[in-house]
């Protein structure tokens, strides 16, 4: 049994999580407002950011590539770390549900962790380490990390330390604990609306008689009309009282009080602070098909593709020695982005092929299709040729013609002092 064994040996799956970063890792918001992490998701805005950024990096394939002396790139599907790598990570998860577990922790811990397990020299698996059971032990030469369970410090060239924003490099600080007062702001507003409908919308203020009144008739008084008005199974009550009694309402809407306003900004200011459009927060107003399209771009260029050359980054370093480095490199693929956009699809691949970057065979190889004869062939564009071409057509003479787009004709020749004549 191995030390990764034996950290869960006899442990629930309830127990596990609650000593993961959804319950085990609290962070207070503000003097006032105990915000734990598991409560942030409970906030749509925060649980539908951290569902889009996690889903859309899980989604691309981490692919291996080995590079020849050239620098020229091939996908290495035969090595066994590709098998790793792109689908099955260690016997409990799949590479999405991996990758998308540590997103999920870099973003709301700071910091998302995979232990590399091998044997000797080879990778044997991957595997994700709740960030709650991990703890950073930094030396001036070194740093090592302390599992929970695990008798022996973890070198940082066996585990995959995934950071969102750092101040030490060595660290991640959670996205949470920055945007700790918006969060703040926007549970008390939830809370507000909360107990607003709770209370179906209960009517308050001030009831006043011209007549004095002792302590327990004031309280009859109030008892009567909260049994009318304040409770949510009677709302539509009619409170009888005796006495010459007269209402003065103190209550105001939700809308008055901008509640439906405030919760509309804590939206905005979430998703700012994830980096995340609004509109991935199905807050569309005043949004068109063009601003719709700029802010995914926006979203895949300033939010995911940072995310992906820090993963990239990091599983190089850790996978690989130095020696290695310059003959493997790993990499998300990207073109699953354009799977559901069949138009942009198409014009990328029709690019590719008119350049002669993809042939037939290898755009259905992309596309799940079978391959055709003779679709292995690279094709591109007659109507370009190269500069060199150009110079001698300059230099030749008037009746010289182009063949194709590199050959040169010579001239045709004379026989008897006269032209030969050809009828087209």
């Amino acid at each position: 049994m191995g030390l990764f064994d034996r950290l869960f040996k006899n442990k629930s799956v309830e127990e596990r999580s609650d000593s993961g970063y959804f319950g085990g890792m609290a962070l207070n918001y503000s003097s006032f407002n105990g915000y734990q992490q598991n409560k942030a998701l409970l906030l749509s805005a925060v649980y539908r950011c951290v569902e889009c950024i996690s889903d859309t990096v899980a989604q691309l394939p981490l692919k291996l590539y080995s590079i020849d002396a050239k620098g020229y790139k091939v996908e290495d599907t035969n090595n066994e770390l590709y098998d790793i790598l792109t689908k099955q990570p260690n016997e409990k998860m799949t590479a999405f549900a991996m990758m998308k577990a540590a997103v999920i922790a870099t973003l709301l811990t700071g910091n998302g962790y995979i232990l590399i397990r091998r044997e000797g020299k080879k990778v044997k698996d991957l595997v994700y380490i709740p960030s709650g059971l991990v703890n950073i032990i930094e030396t001036p030469e070194k740093v090592e990390y302390q599992i929970t369970g695990f008798k022996q410090l973890v070198p940082a060239s066996d585990m995959i330390h995934l950071k969102n924003i750092s101040l030490d490099g060595v660290r991640g600080v959670s996205t949470l604990q920055y945007a700790r007062i918006t969060l703040g702001i926007a549970s008390a507003s939830e809370n507000t609306a909360n107990n607003f409908f709770k209370s179906g919308g209960a009517i308050s203020g001030i009831l006043s008689t011209p007549n004095p009144l002792s302590s327990k008739q004031k309280e009859d008084a109030r008892q009567s009309w909260a049994a009318a008005y304040g409770s949510n199974n009677d709302k539509n009550g009619i409170a009888v009282l005796d006495g010459n009694w007269s209402f003065q309402e103190l209550s105001i809407s939700p809308a008055d009080a901008q509640l439906l306003e405030s919760r509309k900004f804590n939206v905005i200011d979430i998703a700012r602070f994830f980096g995340v459009p609004p509109t991935k927060l199905f807050d569309n107003v005043g949004v068109n098909y063009n601003s719709l399209e700029m802010s995914q771009l926006a979203f895949l260029t300033d939010c995911i593709q940072p995310l992906l050359v820090k993963i990239e980054q990091e599983f190089e370093c850790k996978l690989f020695n130095r020696g290695e480095r310059g003959k493997y490199e790993v990499k998300f693929d990207t073109t699953m982005m354009l799977r559901t956009d069949k138009t942009t699809l198409a014009n990328y691949y029709n690019t590719m092929f008119n350049m002669g970057v993809y042939s037939p065979n290898e755009i259905r190889k992309a596309l799940d299709l079978t391959a055709i004869e003779g679709g292995d062939q690279h094709v591109a564009q007659v109507n370009l040729t190269t500069l060199e071409n150009i110079a001698k057509l300059a230099e030749a003479p008037v009746d010289n013609k182009l063949k194709g787009d590199n050959e040169v004709v010579e001239p045709v020749k004379k026989e008897g002092g006269e032209d030969d004549k050809k009828t087209e």
